[in-house]
């Protein structure tokens, strides 16, 4: 069965695999997001998480289930419910559990007891929005950096963020203990070097932000200290085998421009310093005039002035001789598996004489040889638009100084390579339920659900 999950994740703990997939089985069918495995240990996906959610733990276990309990709280509320016999339910509240639920487990308890736990994470959330201290490194939260900026009668006169490189990347292979544990030291790292009346502050995306009395020189070398020290600090270089390194940016206060907006922008320039490579240190003003300049090119189209047919072409996966066709031999070759528009015909020397045209085909009916549509290789793309716009072909044969074929070009081919963005799923196709050889072959272009019945209603 398919069913539509939920942002909630359930965690599921327990050496008891019946349970587990009976609970599994049941949290699924309602849409829960479920996680089950019977491994406590410290790479365990209870111990790992860094996402708020709801852990079921099984403490009917072993001390390993205790151990969990008694974990401290992290800024990624769990809520933590114990499942075992009713008279432990008083001991396993003091050891850390937020609910119990007695085993054998009831479904109507189960939950019951899921739904408090939703609205617990939903009030930790609302909590949270409302703070203005971090929970992990003890600064100001971005709430409460804008509303101290807001009320100053003394805006700062510059601004550096912060950003640990890589860091989504270190949580995902050493754990969520080494990114908090970078977090916190970037931390202290700033508050050791701010002066009285500067302020820091966490952003969102894990960045830091430090809004200074200095000038831009000095903002720059305050942010250039910070990230040597931070870098040759005592984080956990041996466990990690790696240099943490920072990226930030440096911007002048605009005291015209509102404090939440201006964070905004804070946070969307030090996205893009990230894509410099990490370990770079820039000014703000000068990102955001390149990032103009990029994208004034971008719309003037720039980046494809030096684009020519032989860049954007599709190769050949054969040619045919003019032998092998008066020998019968395209009759083997089979167009919709190929998912091409024609294959080239040479004569003795190599040059295009005509080309085995597979449209028809696709119809049902026979291929057929045909004179084509040519383009030389050298062609500019404002060419090959203007090919398309004045033929009835929709492909053109790519040819170089000798008129030999060397690739081919379809107009939906071209214009979803300039114009579509690429995805995950743009390739995907369900599983045949016959495979064939056929089946393998990536078109240019995905097929388009109900295109063979729009072309064949049109014909």
């Amino acid at each position: 069965m398919s069913i539509p999950t939920t942002d909630l994740a359930i965690t599921i703990v327990s050496t008891d695999r019946e349970l587990l997939c009976n609970l599994s089985w049941t949290l699924s069918l309602f849409g829960y997001q479920v996680t089950a495995t019977c491994d406590y240990s410290d790479e365990s996906p209870c111990r790992r998480s860094k996402q708020p959610g709801l852990l079921l733990l099984d403490t009917r276990d072993s001390d390993a289930a205790a151990e969990v309990l008694a974990l401290p709280r992290t800024p990624e509320y769990v809520y933590r419910i114990a499942i075992d016999k009713p008279n432990a339910a008083e001991r396993l509240l003091l050891d850390g559990a937020d609910d119990v639920i007695r085993f054998p487990v009831n479904t109507g308890e189960l939950l019951t007891r899921l739904r408090a736990g939703v609205r617990r994470l939903e009030f930790e959330h609302r909590l949270a929005r409302r703070g203005r201290r971090d929970a992990l490194t003890g600064l100001l939260t971005r709430r409460g950096m804008a509303k101290l900026l807001s009320e100053s009668s003394q805006p700062p006169a510059t601004c550096v963020v912060f950003g640990i490189d890589y860091l989504d990347q270190i949580h995902q292979q050493y754990g969520n203990h080494a990114a908090r544990h970078l977090m916190s030291m970037l931390g202290r790292c700033v508050q050791d070097q701010v002066e009285e009346g500067e302020l820091c502050g966490v952003l969102e995306d894990n960045a830091l932000l430090v809004t200074l009395s200095r000038g831009i020189e000095a903002a720059r070398q305050f942010a250039e200290s910070i990230a040597t020290t931070f870098s040759a600090s005592d984080t956990l270089v041996r466990e990690i085998r790696s240099l943490p390194t920072l990226s930030a940016i440096i911007a002048k206060w605009d005291e015209s421009v509102a404090a939440g907006e201006q964070l905004n922008r804070c946070e969307s320039t030090l996205q893009q310093v990230r894509w410099f490579g990490g370990n770079y240190i820039a000014m703000a003003a000068d990102v955001q005039g390149r990032i103009a300049e990029w994208r004034a090119d971008m719309d003037a189209g720039v980046p494809f002035e030096d684009a020519v047919a032989q860049d954007m072409m599709e190769l050949f996966p054969a040619i045919l001789t003019r032998d092998q066709v008066e020998n019968g031999y395209e009759s083997s070759i089979s167009a919709p598996s190929l998912q091409l528009p024609c294959l080239p015909i040479v004569d003795e020397e190599g040059k295009l004489d005509s080309v085995l045209h597979f449209a028809d085909a696709q119809l049902g009916l026979p291929s057929s040889t045909c004179q084509p549509h040519t383009i030389e290789h050298h062609q500019p793309l404002s060419d090959l638009f203007e090919a398309f716009n004045t033929t009835d072909s929709d492909y053109l044969v790519v040819v170089d100084q000798q008129q030999r074929p060397i690739g081919y070009l379809t107009c939906e081919g071209l214009a979803s390579l300039v114009l579509d963005q690429m995805h995950a799923d743009r390739y995907r196709s369900p599983e045949a339920a016959e495979p064939t050889t056929a089946s393998l072959v990536v078109p240019v272009v995905p097929n388009r659900a109900g295109a063979s019945r729009m072309a064949g209603a049109t014909h």
